[in-house]
């Protein structure tokens, strides 16, 4: 099976065995409680500046950047809101000859950007974020960060030439 045909299975499928199926790469995944539950509202707190930091240099890119339980190995993640195409729909829509470009503007502009902050990279980032907040450094650091998520999550980058740069 393509993936367009597993997407359009999982768009049109609700419910099997008695439960729920949801995407994971929407943001409105819930995962279950546990006691981890006390140190991820710590940790809310402690990048809250980082969170509105990376959210003001990726400005129009990303919708909303959170902390996040769904990653373990991972630095970060995008994800698409509820309502949005995921990557794979989104090269689909972009393949089309006739496309509708209002409708692709309206579609793409709700990435998500959630962050693991218990991963290294995320941790240093804050550091350095904290120590020299207005710095290109840090700054070049974020970008590349959010862009290379995106080519990972199977998104295309507007300007390739610029990462590569």
């Amino acid at each position: 099976m393509t993936e367009s045909t597993d997407e359009y299975c999982v768009q049109q499928l609700k419910e099997f065995d008695g439960k729920s199926l949801v995407s994971i790469t929407k943001e409105s995944l819930e995962l279950p409680e546990d006691k981890e539950e006390k140190k991820m509202e710590e940790n809310k707190a402690k990048f809250e500046n980082l969170c509105k930091l990376m959210k003001k240099i990726l400005d129009k890119e990303v919708e909303k950047v959170t902390i996040f339980n769904r990653l373990v190995s991972s630095p970060c993640c995008t994800v698409t809101s509820t309502c949005g195409w995921t990557a794979n729909m989104e090269q689909i829509m972009k393949a089309q000859a006739l496309r509708d470009n209002s409708t692709m503007d309206y579609m793409m502009a709700k990435k998500h950007l959630e962050i693991n902050s218990n991963h290294p990279i995320v941790e240093m980032l804050q550091q350095k974020a904290e120590a020299v907040r207005n710095s290109k450094a840090v700054k070049d650091l974020m970008v590349l960060l959010f862009e290379t998520v995106l080519l990972s999550s199977g998104f295309f980058l507007e300007d390739p030439q610029t990462h590569s740069d």
